[in-house]
Parts: structure tokens; C-alpha cells; sequence
């Protein structure tokens, strides 16, 4: 079983976002949203988890501009990023 972040849902999303993952091997996990030019705009979690799959519903503070954002997730040496909408 390797890590794997799946696709964050919903799209566009309002004050959370939901993202499947999967780890192989007891990890810590890192999650932020980043503006088009890569600049951290809030950082969504930071939490161990053991292996297995992991439902994470990661809160988005209501001070987030609605817009396009870069969801980038740290995860056992796994980096994911992804685009999503915030409305």
C-alpha cells in the first residue's frame, strides 16, 4: 500500500474541505492553502496518522477570500497539490 491523496471535495467548497487519504506507514500530515503565486494563505492541519485511510474534513477560516487556491497536503514524504475553488 503506498500514500495517496485522493481528490478534495466539494468543489467549489465554503467553510471545509474534505480530502480522502491514504497512508502506508504512521505519518504526519501537513495541509495549506496557497495563493497562484505559492504564498501560504492558511494552514489547514497538522496531525499524525496511522496507516490505513483517513477521511480528513479540513476547516476553512471564514476569513479565506472566495477564489481559486492551491491545496498542497505533506504526507510521508508525498506531496499533493491540487486546485479548488473556495466560495
Amino acid at each position: 500500500m503506498d500514500t495517496h491523496v485522493g481528490p478534495a471535495f466539494p468543489q467549489p467548497a465554503l467553510n471545509a474541505i474534505n480530502v480522502p487519504v491514504r497512508v502506508a506507514v504512521p505519518a504526519r500530515l501537513q495541509a495549506c492553502l496557497m495563493d497562484a503565486t505559492g504564498r501560504t494563505v492558511s494552514v489547514l492541519a497538522g496531525v499524525e496518522l496511522s496507516s490505513g485511510d483517513h477521511q480528513l474534513a479540513l476547516p476553512i477560516n471564514s476569513s479565506v477570500p472566495a477564489r481559486a487556491y492551491l491545496l498542497r497536503v505533506e504526507c510521508g514524504g508525498l506531496v499533493d497539490v491540487q486546485r479548488i475553488l473556495i466560495q
